[in-house]
Parts: structure tokens; C-alpha cells; sequence
């Protein structure tokens, strides 16, 4: 166990074990993630989905082209697509002799987010310029059918006896998934699948609900938008700072890295990758607040999802003390971050009436690290920011040698080892509220 508690009022570092040494920072990071591109872009900022056209409308006919362009937005619906599809149609279109594209070019794609654990877990989707329902599909198992029903998702159940993972992921032809189900390990009847390429999900997805509506589209191709075209139907997503504060609650890997991607770019006047945004997001960090020592710290993502974002626990404390009277308009960073008892990861934590509501933060889990960090008001009415990371690091470098199946043991022993850090972790934080 990693910890800081630094007094609000002066900066004073009150208590602490092993600060100086820099720890996997898991989901935390996404305290840096938020508050970067909250100040880059400001919270107002939005997302944007558009559809353009070529060509002219004929009796209900688009004699041209249909371009769906994206421009990294990570809080994309089903609900949205319809939007669109209905400000299609009020322009008389029923129909699309030409073509219908996708444009993807706005940002790089990965087919997910981290090397870092199993292929089908849904907190580590691809991403890209085009991104909807965080590209997270259903899978009925009784019967192999995905939810929705595209043309390029295929599920099929695997013969052969395989331990470790529920579902393994293969590339079918013309970019289709192909998901073997494992037939030897118990399910639900409803399973959560990512997508392993989000620009062709969305533009699937789009397809899909657009014949629903009556409206046919051929199979999607990726083009750029040509010049010559004119907009004609456009989203615009929530303002940044509603993002931030869902992002933060609810922990979403997808919207931390499209939020940082996007400020790079606007940064950098170009569109990088993602190591080298966290690179670049790290270095703005240590020009921004060059009163803490960033040495040993690192950053490989945005979300966190990884085991080389890290940062000692006295500097992250001490980032939070510069950042406790931040403010986005109206809305502090401070509120953006869930409540003890009361709200996101922190809803299950010191939940008694005694305790709740006196710690404001952000926790972060992965295999064998359980971190939290954020702001504490003790009984006696005192403020403090602090940072409490845990970690089992023999066991976590162990896992991440092992493949699913071999390390499908390590993995769930690591529930106990979580259940006794999260134990130590309340009890830290409980002797400091009723103390302080």
C-alpha cells in the first residue's frame, strides 16, 4: 500500500507510507484524462456526427453518394443514428442509387484499446472516428445471434474444449467478426461483445437501422468526404463537461480516450496515436504544474487500461491540492467525481450515515490493483486531498506473462486479494474521517 494525505489549506503533507514510489494508476488516470481535456477544449465542447451528400435528390431518389463522417464522438446511440436517418428522410430521400460511404479519417483506429487482457472484454472495445453504443454488441447464446443482427458479426460455437474465455475473436473476410463461443463454460443468455472495428460497427449499425426505417443503403465502403458535398444531416453530442462527469462515474474507457485524442489534435494541429497523445498529455502536465516531481511518473493511455500509466501517490495528492478550486463555468472538477455511499464506483463504500458523503474521488481496478484518490473531509469539518493505491505486484506481473487460459486461476483469486485491499483501503480512510 501506496499513500498521501496532504491538508487543503496548506499544502501540508499530513500523512504518508511509501509516497515517493510510482504505482499503476489504473482508472485514476482518468483524473489527468478529464481535467486536460476539460481545460484544452473547454466545456462546452461536442462531439459531432454528420451525413453528407453528392449528387441530387430525384423523386425520392439520391442520385449520388451517402457519406457518414465521424469525428471521434464516443457517446454515439442507436438513438442518434435514428435522429439522422429521420433528418435523411425529411428531406425527401427513400433512396440511394450511389454509393454509401464512411469516413474514418478523422482520427486512428485501433481494434482496441489495450494490449491488456482478454480479447472479449467490453471495457476494452476498438475505437476510432466512428463509435456507437460504446461498440459493445449482445450475443443470444442459446441460439449464436448478435444484437443487433449486422451482416459482419458472426458467432458460432467452438467444438473443441477451450478454458480462460468466454468468447475468442477471429478476422473474417471483407473485415467481418467472427466470435467462437466457448461451448465448455457456462453463460448467460445474454452475453456483451466488443466490436474490433468501430468504424465499420457504426456504419453497419447505421445500415441496419436505416433499412428498418425504409430506408436502403448499399454495404458501406470507407471514403473520405469529398468537397463538392454538402451536409445534410447532422448530431451534436453533449458538452464535454457532461461527458467528463460520466466518464468519470462511470469509468468508460472509450470516452477518456477519444476526450484526450481529440485535445491532442487540437493541440498539435494533427492527429496522433494514442501512445503518442499520452506522451504528449504527460509533457503538458509536467509544463502545467512544475512544482511536482514527475519523475518516474508515465503515461501510455488515457483510460488507464494498462500497466504503464503510473504516478506516486504524495504527486498525485499534490495535483489534487492544485486542483481543488478548479472550476468548468459553473460546474467544479471537484463535483465531477463520485461520492462515498452515495454515487459511481464509490456508492458501496462507507455507505453508514456516520461516513457517507466525506469522500469525493475516483477509483481505479484492474488484476491485483485496486487505487482510489480524490478529496476527504474529516469530522472535524477539515479538507484534505488524497491518494491511496494497493497492488499485489508479483501476481500482476505473473498474469500479464500467462494467456487466458493458464492465467484463468491468478485471475480469480484475484477477487479475494481485492475484497482484503479493499478492506485495509476503508479502514485507512475511515480512522482518517473520524480522526481528522
Amino acid at each position: 500500500m501506496s499513500y498521501a494525505l496532504i491538508d487543503l489549506d496548506n499544502g501540508k503533507l499530513i500523512e504518508s507510507e511509501y509516497s515517493d514510489r510510482p504505482m499503476i494508476l489504473a482508472s485514476v488516470s482518468k483524473i489527468f484524462t478529464f481535467y486536460f481535456a476539460l481545460k484544452v477544449l473547454g466545456p462546452e465542447d461536442h462531439f459531432r456526427t454528420e451525413v453528407h451528400k453528392t449528387g441530387k435528390i430525384v423523386n425520392g431518389v439520391l442520385k449520388g453518394n451517402l457519406y457518414l463522417k465521424g469525428y471521434g464522438a464516443p457517446y454515439f446511440t442507436a438513438n442518434h443514428i435514428l435522429s439522422l436517418i429521420h433528418q435523411i428522410k425529411s428531406k425527401g430521400i427513400q433512396k440511394i442509387e450511389g454509393k454509401y460511404y464512411y469516413d474514418s479519417s478523422e482520427q486512428w483506429a485501433y481494434p482496441r484499446i489495450s494490449e491488456l487482457g482478454l480479447e472479449d472484454q467490453t471495457d476494452n472495445p476498438s475505437i476510432g472516428a466512428l463509435n456507437v453504443e460504446f461498440n459493445r454488441f449482445r450475443v443470444w447464446t442459446k441460439s449464436n445471434l448478435a444484437s443487433p443482427p449486422l451482416k459482419h458479426l458472426i458467432v458460432k460455437s467452438e467444438k473443441r474444449s477451450r478454458k480462460g474465455q468466454k468468447f475468442k475473436f477471429g478476422l473474417g473476410a471483407e473485415g467481418s467478426e467472427i466470435w467462437l463461443k466457448n461451448s465448455k463454460m457456462r453463460m448467460r443468455s445474454i452475453e456483451n461483445l466488443p466490436s474490433k472495428n468501430s468504424n465499420l460497427f457504426t456504419s453497419y449499425f447505421f445500415h441496419y437501422l436505416a433499412d428498418l426505417h425504409g430506408l436502403s443503403l448499399p454495404d458501406p465502403q470507407n471514403k473520405m468526404v469529398p468537397e463538392n458535398s454538402v451536409l445534410l444531416a447532422s448530431h451534436k453530442g453533449i458538452p464535454l463537461i457532461r461527458l467528463a462527469s460520466l466518464g468519470l462515474e462511470y469509468s468508460n474507457n472509450l470516452i477518456a480516450e477519444m476526450a484526450m485524442l481529440k485535445a491532442v489534435k487540437k493541440l498539435s494541429k494533427g492527429k496522433k496515436s494514442l501512445l503518442d497523445s499520452a506522451s504528449y498529455m504527460h509533457k503538458w502536465f509536467k509544463k502545467k504544474f512544475p512544482h511536482i516531481n514527475w519523475e518516474g511518473s508515465h503515461f501510455n493511455n488515457a483510460s488507464g487500461l494498462n500497466l504503464n500509466n503510473k504516478i506516486g501517490s504524495k504527486e498525485m495528492a499534490q495535483l489534487l491540492f492544485s486542483l481543488q478550486n478548479v472550476n468548468f463555468k459553473d460546474r467544479s472538477f471537484w463535483s465531477l467525481l463520485s461520492i462515498n455511499g452515495h454515487s459511481g464506483g464509490l456508492v458501496k463504500r462507507l455507505k453508514h450515515p456516520s461516513l457517507a458523503f466525506r469522500i469525493y474521488g475516483k477509483t481505479g481496478s484492474l488484476y491485483y490493483v485496486n487505487n482510489l484518490a480524490g478529496y476527504l473531509m474529516g469530522k472535524s469539518g477539515k479538507r484534505y486531498a488524497f491518494a491511496l493505491f494497493t497492488s499485489h505486484e508479483k501476481n500482476r506481473a505473473l498474469l500479464s506473462k500467462l494467456d487466458p487460459e493458464k492465467g484463468r486461476y491468478l485471475r480469480a483469486g484475484s477477487r479475494g486479494w481485492r475484497r482484503k485491499s479493499m478492506r485495509k483501503m476503508d479502514k485507512k480512510l475511515q480512522s482518517w474521517i473520524t480522526k481528522l
